[in-house]
């Protein structure tokens, strides 16, 4: 397997972050965890643009100077892309993540913990979504 986190892994545009983090069209997963809020949302399947899950990142300056900020951002892509977030269940899915400021003042050990613990809450609601037969509309018969 490849280290690189090339582009068609990430997110890039405001559009793509708007289309996760706004309530619109299909309901967003949101896991909120120690220091980060992790936002998830179902996108198309598109045979030609296979390429798994999508990662976005945002760390603003609230999180600490730059050295601390690229540190948060290489564990939360180090977690996704080494704990097969990319390819298994979740592989329809774009993925953004939010880091809070007080990330900025917690540990290498901590951050590891809160982001492998939030990608791993992700994953199982993702499945109980996957599982769960849709509801059925009170003025529908079924």
């Amino acid at each position: 397997m490849s280290a690189a986190f090339g582009k068609q892994k990430r997110l890039l545009d405001k559009r793509d972050f708007d289309a996760v983090m706004t309530p619109r069209g299909t309901p967003a997963i949101k896991v909120v965890a120690k220091g980060l809020v992790v936002f998830a949302r179902a996108r198309s399947n598109d045979p030609v643009n296979d390429i798994g899950s999508r990662l976005g990142l945002v760390v603003s300056r609230k999180v600490g100077n730059s050295p601390q900020r690229n540190l948060v951002k290489r564990i939360v892509r180090e977690t996704f892309r080494n704990g097969d977030y990319a390819r298994s269940s979740t592989a329809a899915y774009d993925i953004v993540v939010l880091a809070r400021p007080e990330l900025g003042s917690m540990g290498r050990v901590t951050i590891r913990a809160s982001v492998a613990e939030s990608f791993a809450t992700l994953t199982r609601r993702i499945h109980r979504t996957r599982l769960s037969p849709p509801a059925a509309h009170e003025g529908n018969p079924a």
